[in-house]
């Protein structure tokens, strides 16, 4: 399986109740998830911050997602205090 990385904000519309990817616009291009066929939560440090420890802990959630046009891509919601930001992060082949 190859992977393109991309790592780019994208719009993401979700399910409220379990912050679930439902659909995403990536330049200009609207996606509709077909399915979730993957999903992990990342607590870990950084390499960056082992001077300053859990405080710079990351805080997000991962997906990997089929479209209906049967797409896969690698996606996560980056929770940091105060502000969350959907990173389109691979699509893979």
């Amino acid at each position: 399986m190859s992977e393109e990385f991309i790592s780019e904000p994208i719009e993401v519309e979700y399910s409220q109740e379990r912050m679930m990817p439902t659909a995403f616009v990536w330049r200009g291009d609207r996606y509709t998830v077909a399915e979730v066929l993957q999903e992990w939560q990342d607590w870990g440090i950084p390499n960056y911050a082992h001077v300053h420890g859990w405080i710079h802990r990351r805080h997000r959630n991962y997906y990997v997602v089929r479209t209906t046009d049967e797409k896969v891509f690698e996606l996560y919601l980056d929770r940091p205090p105060k502000r969350r930001e959907w990173i389109l992060l691979k699509r893979r082949a």
